[in-house]
Formats: C-alpha cells, sequence, structure tokens
C-alpha cells in the first residue's frame, strides 16, 4: 500500500512503508476512519500541524482518502515514529454547518452544489432523485444532515461514501 499526507498548502509527503495501519470502512454510519503508523526522522515534525488530509492507494486505486484529526511522533531509543489518525471524507460534512436558506425547489444539483461540492467531495456515478418543493435547510445543520435530509426526503435514500 502506498500512502501520503497532504498539506493545507497543498503539498503532499509520501509516507515510507508503515509499519501498522488500520482503514475501517462504516456502513449506515457516514464517517469511515484510519489510523495508521511508520518511522520518521527526527526534524521533521515541525510540518505535522500542518497536515489536513491522508489518501492511500493499492495496485493504483486510490482506496481511502481522508482528513487528519491527530497526529503524534514518539522519539525513543529505537528509533522515531509518527502515528497519524483521522476519518474519511464524510467528516469535512459533519463538520461544518450550513448556511440557513429557502430553496423554492431544490435540485440534487442544488445540494451537491450548496453543501458538498465546497468541500471537494464530488459525486460517483449518476443519481436520480426528484427536485423537492419547497426545501429549506435551517441554520446551524451540519452539511451532512442537509444532505441526509434532502435524499430521504425526496427519495427515501440514505447517502453514503464509497472508498
Amino acid at each position: 500500500m502506498e500512502t501520503a499526507l497532504t498539506r493545507w498548502d497543498g503539498r503532499v509527503f509520501t509516507l515510507p512503508a508503515l509499519l501498522s495501519c488500520t482503514l475501517e470502512y462504516t456502513a449506515g454510519v457516514p464517517c469511515d476512519s484510519f489510523a495508521l503508523r511508520c518511522l520518521w526522522d527526527r526534524g521533521l515534525e515541525g510540518g505535522l500541524a500542518d497536515l489536513v488530509g491522508f489518501t492511500a492507494w493499492e495496485d493504483g486505486q486510490r482506496v481511502f482518502q481522508g482528513v487528519v484529526d491527530e497526529c503524534e511522533c514518539r522519539f525513543g531509543d529505537s528509533g522515531s515514529t509518527l502515528t497519524v489518525s483521522g476519518r474519511g471524507m464524510a467528516a469535512l460534512l459533519l463538520d461544518n454547518e450550513a448556511l440557513g436558506q429557502d430553496y423554492g425547489t431544490a435540485t440534487l444539483e442544488d445540494i451537491l452544489r450548496d453543501h458538498v461540492a465546497p468541500y471537494g467531495i464530488e459525486l460517483a456515478g449518476e443519481a436520480s432523485l426528484p427536485a423537492v418543493s419547497p426545501f429549506s435547510v435551517p441554520t446551524g445543520s451540519s452539511e451532512w444532515a442537509v444532505l441526509y435530509e434532502f435524499a430521504q426526503y425526496c427519495g427515501g435514500v440514505c447517502p453514503r461514501f464509497d472508498r
């Protein structure tokens, strides 16, 4: 497996071979998670506060993409290790509040444009959900709640994130 960490400024750091890695994919709960540990060079810890993203590939296919929640360097006699953990891309929708607004008629395209796409999340595949008229977004709702309520209200489906 190949893995990389991304800083807020877009710089990508390829990680050395992992000592351990757990990728947890959830069903029915909107957020996957990851945890990894690898060897780390002393002196590079200054940039760890700037980490925002994690990506893993296997055989050239992306198998996980998410946001970094925590990272820690440990220095010992046997070497230095880096531990990083976080959640899948749904975390961006869970953590961000939607602006309250009323749609005369809301389409899937409206909801994706206003509440999902700003976080770099794309629709994978085709989705056909009818428009909803009217549809209101309460101030303070999470972006995930907006997407979920729209999908439930107009199609009775539960949105999900794939690998």
